[in-house]
């Protein structure tokens, strides 16, 4: 029954303006095309790949790729889960894939601490009930993929040590069968939580970035030509070097080149990319706080629909243009506006600048 309550209103704002009854038809459309697949899967993950060869695992992607990020609708996506769960409940690999995509689904939603704890103790649930699959590639596969949901889920919570240890996690369960994919992501994203960390515990940062650098250069290599190279070594990638560097305050010899493919991938990846498209479009000419030109952009994006973590970022870079011209009064009042969430190490580097001098 767990599964079962829905966390959000699913039917705010499907699919942009089309009306009602046509949203639900999408999604119950949606729902039995995965069913009727689904009732008849007897497909694995292969064991030299875990990402292969599983039907109902690459199908439910699919959907993912339409309705959450060409759409960027989380909540219609959590609900085609919810009503597939009904449908497949007695077969349990399956049941347990869709509570997976139900948390994918709800966890890129709005939340506070209620929610969190809720969503923390879904994935612990589907933990348990992953735990007593039988053995074999599917569950595997599952437990790969909740370790890489939950890692994400942490890092939104602004619990970077705990995301860090899940994607860790993920990274050893896709070694076991060869999900290259798998591996190089969750590298790339465990070392880029590990240096929020040090950067919220005011701790050494120098070696983890040459880590990142290092990863994301693996990260591209290995996604080439891959259904994830838009994604991760063009979007996703290039966007969290560049924050890193932001915050880091080091203006790098790629920094063009990561915004100008991160820009460039802007415009394949849909309305979910939108916020990530205006923030590299901002800061494409700013080379981090020189060109003062790009404040009224900045400042729209920490106005606009962006997430915590780019609105924080922004903010901080504002912060460090206030500081750096004398004007500690402004730069505290841009302080006080810095989202909480998700962001403990953006709001630690802007508290180190506004500290008083020993």
């Amino acid at each position: 029954m767990f599964f079962k309550k829905s966390l959000t209103n699913p039917f705010t704002n499907l699919f942009g303006g089309i009306n009602m009854k046509v949203k639900i038809e999408v999604i119950e459309a949606l729902v039995d095309l995965v069913v009727c697949r689904a009732l008849v899967d007897k497909t694995t993950p292969n064991s030299s790949n875990l990402r292969n060869g599983w039907c109902i695992d690459a199908l439910l992607g699919d959907i993912d790729a339409f309705v959450v990020i060409a759409c960027n609708n989380p909540a219609a996506y959590a609900e085609i889960g919810r009503q597939m769960l009904v449908k497949v409940k007695n077969l349990p690999e399956i049941a347990t894939l869709t509570r997976l995509a139900i948390f994918r689904g709800e966890r890129l939603l709005p939340f506070d601490a209620n929610r969190q704890k809720s969503l923390i103790a879904m994935a612990k649930k589907i933990k348990t009930v992953i735990s007593g699959l039988p053995d074999g590639t599917r569950k595997l596969r599952l437990q790969s993929l909740l370790e890489y949901h939950t890692g994400v889920f942490y890092d939104a919570c602004g619990l970077f040590d705990k995301a860090a240890q899940s994607q860790q996690e993920s990274v050893g369960k896709a070694s076991s069968l060869g999900d290259v994919s798998g591996i190089a992501i969750a590298s790339f994203l465990e070392i880029f939580y590990r240096l929020k960390y040090a950067l919220q515990k005011n701790k050494a940062t120098g070696k983890i970035f040459t880590e990142m650098q290092k990863s994301f250069k693996q990260l591209v290599k290995v996604l080439h030509g891959s259904p994830f190279q838009v994604q991760w070594a063009e979007g996703n990638g290039p966007v969290h070097m560049i924050e890193a560097c932001i915050w880091l305050d080091k203006l790098h010899p790629q920094w063009r080149t990561w915004v100008g493919t991160a820009f460039a991938a802007s415009k394949k990846l849909g309305e979910a990319f939108k916020p990530d498209a205006n923030f590299v479009r901002a800061v494409f000419d700013m080379d981090l706080c020189g060109n003062q030109n790009t404040g009224e952009a900045l400042k729209a994006i920490a106005e606009g629909d962006s997430g915590n973590e780019v609105k924080a970022t922004v903010l901080l870079i504002l912060i460090r243009r206030a500081v750096d011209a004398g004007r500690l009064k402004e730069a505290r009042s841009i302080m006080e506006k810095m989202p909480k969430q998700g962001t403990q190490h953006v709001c630690a580097i802007a508290k180190r600048l506004l500290a008083p001098s020993k």
